[in-house]
């Protein structure tokens, strides 16, 4: 693969951006240009679309060798030649949790299927293409987890939403995006759904531990609003 490069393009209203990928000697190159200047707040949805682009060629590559690749990018250089260190972070959704690790940690050893809930979702922080399915089916594991053994799907949703004070319409958001991709349709939502659904999961996560804090006390206003 060395010396590979593809173009690929892509649009996002009222913006255009370009993407080039290059692979040299394991190290990988994306180029992103922007018909407008670079603002900060272009950075997330640069960033997930820099990286799907570019785990393109990861996969064909693990796909011909049949070996585990890893994607990592690490560096952000603007256009005035400025770098600055990349981590797999939305530190927004640091604004949606209010718990400690001492809070969970215990509950997570003897309840490991919470652990397991958690690293679904967190792991879309350094695998943005799995956010729709992740964010769907943590929260999936968090109906399971607060009504443990019902088997009825309506009765689960409706504990989920009276115990955590959460409406219909705010899982549907997050459901809803997850239908096609988890049914083989991989066409890629917008970005900005896809940042909007992790932050919801984020917040239904963050009040089930709470939830599981309180004794399994419903969550009620005024700490706890009705999302």
């Amino acid at each position: 693969m060395a010396g590979d490069t593809i173009q690929v393009g892509w649009s996002d209203p009222p913006s255009n951006l370009r993407i080039t990928v290059r692979i040299q000697e394991s190290a990988v190159e994306v180029e992103c240009n922007l018909n407008r200047p670079f603002e900060r707040t272009d950075f997330e949805l640069m960033h997930l679309q820099a990286f799907k682009h570019a785990r393109m060629f990861i996969d064909v590559v693990a796909f011909q060798r049949g070996i585990g690749l890893t994607l990592v990018l690490d560096t952000f250089i603007a256009s005035d030649g400025k770098r600055t260190t990349i981590q797999a972070q939305d530190l927004r959704l640091a604004e949606c949790c209010s718990i400690t690790i001492g809070d969970v940690i215990e509950m997570m050893i003897y309840q490991p299927e919470i652990a397991r809930a958690l690293n679904v979702l967190t792991s879309t922080l350094d695998r943005p293409h799995v956010i729709e399915v992740n964010c769907a089916l943590a929260i999936e594991s968090v109906g399971h987890l607060v009504t443990p053994g019902e088997t009825d799907r309506h009765k689960r949703w409706n504990s989920l939403r009276k115990n955590l004070n959460l409406t219909k319409n705010y899982l549907d958001f997050i459901l809803d995006l997850s239908k096609k991709p988890r049914h083989g349709d991989l066409a890629l939502a917008p970005s900005a759904d896809q940042i909007e659904s992790r932050r919801r999961a984020w917040t239904v996560m963050n009040r089930y531990f709470e939830f599981r804090k309180g004794g399994e006390a419903p969550l009620t206003i005024p700490r706890f609003p009705q999302l």
